[in-house]
């Protein structure tokens, strides 16, 4: 069965779901068809489709690496590749295949329930032969957005970055936050929003956040009430897809590729993030410049 997306994020941001659909497809052929399906049992237990059940017989180490990887990714940090075999770079793509697989079946949840377009198959294209380039060149994609405030947007990437434990994404921030005045006072209340003094938009979008990263089929009617009078359309097709993009650090604390020696740190002990116009990082800098 072929990937879902919602209409509306086709609607909203049609460049964005192109990308998706091809990553998708490149994931698929990555995988496999054992470790597609194996993959998609453990997606299952986290996205509410319980009807799919495992075969025993078809459980093995990538089965169990899958499971932990989409439950709690903290779980395998500095764990071996299932593959010994596998070269590390191989070893990532293959990684970062399973994290396609399991971010677009989240997103098809999480958009369901808070967008009012219906789900359908995503658009048929060409397989890319690289994989991590297409799922880059999607990344890039979703940060020429603008429809959100940039607190909003660094409550949430670092929302996702102390969930999975990713030591780059911690210690990074997002330079027009800063610039905005999203100062440490500001992002030391994210790990305990729902008793802070935080804008309630923000404590909304955190509150989706942790659904779309845990069970996204348990999010509370009520946070989706209050997404639908917080935000517009637009804002939630972007929060949502946002979500996928900075959770790809699972991919790094999976693979023990998280490291932080290379960041040029300030006397704070962080760095921060800027973006050209095509969405692509720029260089870590010391300064907001």
């Amino acid at each position: 069965m072929a990937p879902l997306i919602s209409t509306t994020i086709a609607l909203h941001r049609p460049e964005a779901v192109a990308l998706v659909a091809a990553a998708s497809a490149a994931a698929r052929d990555t995988l496999g068809p054992q470790r597609y399906s194996s993959s998609s049992v453990s997606i299952a237990a986290v996205t509410g489709e319980h009807s799919r059940l495992a075969d025993p017989s078809a459980r093995d180490a990538w089965s169990a690496f899958a499971d932990q990887f989409v439950l709690d990714v903290t779980g395998l940090r500095d764990q071996p590749s299932v593959y010994p075999d596998m070269t590390a770079a191989e070893w990532k793509v293959l990684v970062t295949a399973l994290y396609v697989h399991e971010c677009t079946s989240r997103l098809c949840v999480m958009a369901d329930a808070l967008l009012d377009g219906s789900p359908v198959a995503m658009p048929d294209v060409p397989c890319p032969s690289d994989l991590r380039q297409t799922w880059q060149a999607y990344q890039n994609c979703v940060m020429t957005g603008q429809a959100l405030d940039p607190l909003v947007t660094e409550a949430v990437r670092l929302r996702c970055a102390r969930t999975h434990d990713c030591r780059i994404c911690q210690t990074l921030r997002l330079a027009d936050a800063r610039q905005a005045g999203v100062d440490s006072s500001v992002t030391d209340l994210i790990d305990r929003y729902e008793s802070s003094d935080l804008p309630d938009r923000v404590k909304v979008a955190l509150r989706i956040t942790d659904a779309f990263i845990s069970r996204p089929d348990l999010l509370d009617p009520d946070v989706i009430d209050q997404a639908r009078t917080t935000f517009s359309e637009e804002q939630l097709v972007e929060l949502l897809l946002d979500i996928t993009k900075w959770s790809t650090q699972k991919v790094n604390v999976a693979t023990g590729t998280d490291g932080i020696d290379a960041l040029p740190l300030n006397d704070e002990g962080i760095a921060f993030l800027t973006f050209a116009t095509d969405g692509s990082t720029r260089p870590f800098s010391r300064t907001v410049s």
